[in-house]
């Protein structure tokens, strides 16, 4: 919460959602404060974590378009919050533009390719899965009490999926 007050003190901008100013004033903020885009990108991370993907979704795209540059990140979650939704189509578009950023980031490509398969863009999705696996080929030894699975053992698991399942299921 003090992460999210720290940013939303300065912000000021022309473009206030009604959404933007109730998280302000629920946070204390003095009334006529305006939103920034990074208080759009951190308070859709707050809507989406709450479930409101909608929410989530319209604050992403208005940090995006305030921002004179916006970063990969916020395309990322832009497209994690419409992959939720289900709606892969706009999901994919929005990870490749983060790709566009970084092409060598291995959790971009298996985002990527988790949407194409959502398409059934198979060949795309075995694409995206090769391209992790190659950029990120070393095996997981995760830390005691973490999730099992690291990037690598993901892809590796999900390129499989895709050539062993989602085929067998047409």
């Amino acid at each position: 919460r003090s992460l999210v007050l720290t940013t939303v003190a300065g912000c000021s901008g022309p473009q206030q959602s009604r959404d933007c100013q109730s998280h302000l004033a629920s946070l204390g903020t003095p009334a006529g404060s305006g939103c920034d885009a990074a208080h759009h990108y951190e308070y859709g991370g707050v809507l989406r974590k709450g479930g409101d993907l909608g929410g989530a979704i319209r604050e992403f795209r208005e940090a995006i378009r305030q921002s004179s540059n916006p970063d990969a990140t916020w395309h990322q979650a832009l497209g994690d919050a419409l992959q939720d939704k289900g709606d892969a189509a706009d999901a994919i578009q929005e990870f490749r533009v983060a790709i566009s950023f970084f092409p060598d980031n291995p959790a971009l490509h298996r985002r990527l390719g988790k949407a194409l398969r959502g398409k059934r863009d198979y060949d795309g999705a075995i694409h995206e899965f090769s391209e992790a696996v190659r950029l990120d080929p070393r095996p997981v030894t995760p830390p005691p009490g973490s999730d099992p699975t690291g990037a690598a053992a993901q892809s590796k698991s999900e390129l499989t999926r895709v050539l062993v399942g989602d085929y067998v299921a047409l």
